[in-house]
C-alpha cells in the first residue's frame, strides 16, 4: 500500500495542497473569491450567478465556512472563453 503524505501551503498569492505519492508530486492551487475575480475581471455576485448556471468552475469547500476554486480550472474557463470569442462562437 502506498503511503501518502499531504500538507497544505499558505502563500501570499494562493492557497496549495500538496499531495506526495510514492515520490510523485501532484500540486492544486487554490484560488479565492478576491483572486477569481482579480483573474477573470468579473464582480462576485457574476462569479456566483455562473456558478449556479453551470457557465464557471465550481468552488470546492476547503475548510470550515472556506471555499475556493482549482487554478487550473479557472484558467481552462479563461481559454475556452477566449478561444469561443475569438472564434466567433
Amino acid at each position: 500500500m502506498p503511503t501518502m503524505a499531504a500538507r497544505d501551503i499558505q502563500s501570499r498569492d494562493s492557497w496549495s495542497k500538496r499531495t506526495i505519492t510514492e515520490g510523485n508530486t501532484v500540486s492544486v492551487t487554490f484560488l479565492n473569491i478576491e483572486q477569481v475575480r482579480q483573474r477573470t475581471s468579473l464582480s462576485k455576485q457574476e462569479i456566483y450567478r455562473r456558478v449556479r448556471r453551470g457557465e464557471f468552475p465550481k468552488q470546492v469547500p476547503i475548510g470550515p465556512a472556506r471555499v475556493a476554486w482549482v487554478e487550473t480550472e479557472v484558467d481552462e474557463w479563461a481559454q475556452k472563453l477566449l478561444e469561443s470569442q475569438r472564434s466567433g462562437g
